[in-house]
């Protein structure tokens, strides 16, 4: 069952192209005070302004294949694959959640009540359906808001709502705790209650260096440095529900604070949260631009898009879910360079359909037999040597 997460943000600003360059000091994560939003990394003077036309609009097309799940509301667990040539929607697995494209996208990764109720597990198969196993279990089985990375070194890369970074082998089956990031330990103050930050919906690149995710207490979006297991800074943008694309160049999330941009472009009005997504470059947490949510800004605070989340093996398109409006429950493509779009086909009715990932050009053909069998025998053998599950 999939959880709603509203954190109930404020609005951001989108259309045009802007840089927005945090200071120095409030990149570094011992200079930011979380008693204070005005400490906030937004709060820096905008350096550089460049305004640039765009080609928007409902007018993309795209030859890939997206990876989604399908089903009535509260029960979107079938995973299917969505050809956006033709339109055509295959059931690849009838019961499968948070579901991503290995590095090569002959294979998926995703997750499914397995053992006992009690008990989330992660689950790879072939891209047809085919050769699916259990990798290993989700030690907390309250966690179903959650991101999977299938990285090349072909490690899964996940967070459990704590200050743990987990990952487990595909070669190996095992599990281990990657890295702890220790800022996210600390206990949060009275201006956002109590309990642990915690790293949510932990998105990795490709190479597995660097990563995104947000915290449990805020929906603010941040930058992780993976290799040396640090928190980078807090809030590109004041913003929420993002992911950092397979390069690890940059990050896609919404904007929840309008106020510096609304100083920088007077005139613009800005209504509501989620009715922009917006990029940051990962180096340096700069803005580089944003786009409108289909319908924006003319629907005012009706239409919203959240839940970014970039492709396996292209950094030219951003995927995002409808929020509210007549978009609620729809799911789109975004080119990320002129902000064109398309809507993803299998919302019909009470079906609803939530895109996870994409595949640019052909998919690949999936493993075969001999592969698939020596895959599974080689997990066996390794946790049969070592006792770990």
């Amino acid at each position: 069952m999939r959880k709603n997460w509203n954190t109930g943000m404020v609005g951001c600003w989108a259309h045009a192209r802007t840089f927005i360059r945090l200071s120095s000091q409030d990149s570094i994560l011992p200079s930011f005070h979380s008693s204070s939003r005005s400490s906030h990394p937004l709060r820096s003077l905008v350096t550089g302004l460049l305004l640039a036309a765009v080609t928007y609009g409902q007018n993309l097309q795209v030859n890939g294949t997206v990876l989604a799940t399908r089903g009535p509301r509260n029960q979107v667990n079938r995973v299917s694959l969505v050809d956006m040539a033709t339109g055509r929607i295959t059931l690849v697995n009838a019961n499968g959640y948070h579901c991503c494209f290995s590095h090569d996208g002959t294979r998926i990764a995703f997750t499914r009540y397995t053992y006992n109720p009690n008990a989330r597990s992660i689950l790879t198969m072939n891209n047809d359906g085919t050769g699916q196993r259990v990798l290993c279990q989700i030690r907390d089985p309250a966690i179903d808001d959650l991101l999977l990375s299938w990285t090349e070194s072909e490690y899964i890369y996940w967070s459990e709502w704590n200050d743990t970074i987990y990952r487990a082998s595909t070669v190996t089956g095992i599990r281990e705790a990657f890295t702890t990031i220790h800022y996210l330990s600390k206990v949060e103050d009275q201006a956002h209650g109590t309990g642990l930050y915690g790293v949510v919906r932990l998105k990795t690149s490709h190479d597995g260096t660097a990563g995104s995710a947000i915290s449990k207490g805020r929906g603010y979006v941040f930058a992780l440095d993976l290799v040396g297991s640090r928190m980078l800074s807090e809030g590109p943008g004041l913003g929420c529900q993002g992911s950092i694309s397979s390069s690890g160049a940059t990050i896609a999330h919404g904007v929840t604070n309008n106020g510096p941009l609304e100083q920088a472009f007077p005139g613009t009005v800005f209504s509501t949260y989620y009715e922009t997504l917006a990029f940051t470059q990962f180096s340096d947490r700069a803005i580089t631009h944003f786009c409108w949510a289909p319908g924006q800004p003319a629907a005012g605070d009706e239409e919203r898009v959240r839940d970014e989340r970039w492709p396996v093996n292209t950094d030219d398109y951003v995927l995002c879910q409808g929020h509210s409006g007549t978009i609620s429950s729809a799911t789109f493509i975004y080119q990320v360079n002129g902000c064109s779009y398309a809507q993803i086909p299998g919302t019909v009715g009470d079906t609803v359909t939530e895109s996870w990932d994409y595949w640019n050009g052909p998919l690949p053909s999936p493993p075969s037999t001999a592969v698939t069998e020596r895959r599974s025998a080689a997990v066996s053998g390794a946790r049969a040597s070592t006792g770990r599950a």
